[in-house]
């Protein structure tokens, strides 16, 4: 009935269903803003959000973890990620470099994403999803420990990158990022903010 609807948010709905999910997909055409984030979604749920969300700005899937890479792999085949500039995976501890591969063929207008607390995120998959996503200006990667110079220095490289933002233990020499302060310029992108915290 609400076909113009543009904003859901089904945040922490914990009886959401794959079903629920196609139904309200085919129905609601406009959505530019979803939020799934700790809901039992699928590979089907992201099946039906990247062949009917044609328009869709802002997807969010924290913390979700029954689905796996190749829920990603229909951003390839279908035109639904086309224009999703946002994306929250926190706390999906479940993506591999293959989904990371994915979601850089597939969403080339992302600018802003989120990956804070995925432990096991290595810097394959921070290379994989650099791949393509060329439009990327903010990353937050708070809480991925096993990150090295390597993946660190090649997001800081990122054109347009405006926020980066790492924490922790991370494996980070000080000849990665060089410093405005000491007569070297931060990385290509003007004005860049880098959060360590």
């Amino acid at each position: 009935e609400c076909r113009n609807l543009q904003e859901l948010n089904m945040s922490e709905c914990l009886t959401v269903s794959d079903m629920m999910i196609q139904s309200i997909t085919e129905g609601c055409l406009c959505l530019l803003y979803l939020n799934l984030s700790c809901t039992p979604v699928t590979n089907h749920s992201l099946k039906a959000i990247f062949r009917n969300c044609l328009n869709l700005q802002y997807l969010s899937l924290a913390h979700c973890r029954r689905f796996t890479d190749e829920g990603f792999l229909y951003l390839t085949t279908g035109k639904g990620g086309r224009n999703v500039i946002h994306l929250n995976l926190s706390g999906c501890t479940q993506m591999t470099v293959n989904g990371f591969r994915y979601i850089s063929a597939g969403c080339p207008s992302l600018r802003e994403v989120v990956i804070n607390d995925v432990p096991t995120l290595s810097d394959s998959c921070i290379l994989a999803l650099l791949t393509r996503c060329y439009c990327l200006s903010s990353v937050s990667l708070l809480g991925c420990p096993h990150l090295s110079d390597i993946a660190l220095k090649a997001m800081a490289e990122a054109a347009v990158l405006k926020t980066f933002s790492i924490e922790g233990e991370t494996i980070l020499h000080p000849a990665t990022f060089h410093f405005p302060s000491h007569g070297r310029k931060l990385c290509t992108g003007p004005g860049l903010r880098l959060c360590v915290l």
